[in-house]
C-alpha cells in the first residue's frame, strides 16, 4: 500500500512540475523548423523543406524566419518563386516593409519587377514604417 502511496505522490510531484501537456505538445517553433531544415543532406529535400518553412512564416508575417529560409534555398528559380508568394502572402499580412524587403531578394529582374508592380498597386496599399 504505501508503495502505491509512493508511486501516486511522485506521479503528482512530475505532473504538477511538468504542468499539463497542451495541445502543440510535439509542434515546433518556426525557428526550430528552420533549423531541421537547413540541417537535411539531400538538396532538393532540403530546398522543399526550406520552401514550406518560408512560406508558412510568411503567413504568420514572421520575415525574420522567411528571409532566412530564403537565403538557404539553394535552388534559385525556387527561391525566386518562393520570394514572390511570401512577399504577397506578408503583404496581405500588411506587413509591407517585409513584403518589400523579400521582394528585393528576387534576382530574376522581371520576376522583381511584376512583384514589386503588384505590391505597388495593391488596394490597400500595405502600412510600411
Amino acid at each position: 500500500m504505501s508503495r502505491l502511496i509512493h508511486t501516486f505522490a511522485l506521479s503528482l510531484l512530475t505532473f504538477s512540475m511538468l504542468g499539463c501537456p497542451s495541445q502543440n505538445d510535439g509542434e515546433l517553433s518556426l525557428d526550430q523548423k528552420l533549423e531541421a531544415a537547413k540541417k537535411i543532406s539531400d538538396s532538393t529535400q532540403r530546398n522543399e523543406s526550406l520552401k514550406k518553412v518560408a512560406l508558412s512564416a510568411a503567413s504568420e508575417a514572421d520575415d525574420g524566419v522567411v528571409i532566412d529560409a530564403l537565403n538557404e534555398i539553394q535552388d534559385i528559380d525556387m527561391r525566386n518563386a518562393t520570394a514572390e508568394t511570401a512577399a504577397k502572402l506578408l503583404a496581405d499580412q500588411n506587413d509591407g516593409d517585409a513584403a518589400l524587403e523579400v521582394a528585393e531578394l528576387i534576382s530574376d529582374e522581371d520576376q522583381k519587377n511584376k512583384v514589386l508592380k503588384s505590391l505597388a498597386e495593391s488596394d490597400p496599399i500595405p502600412d510600411t514604417e
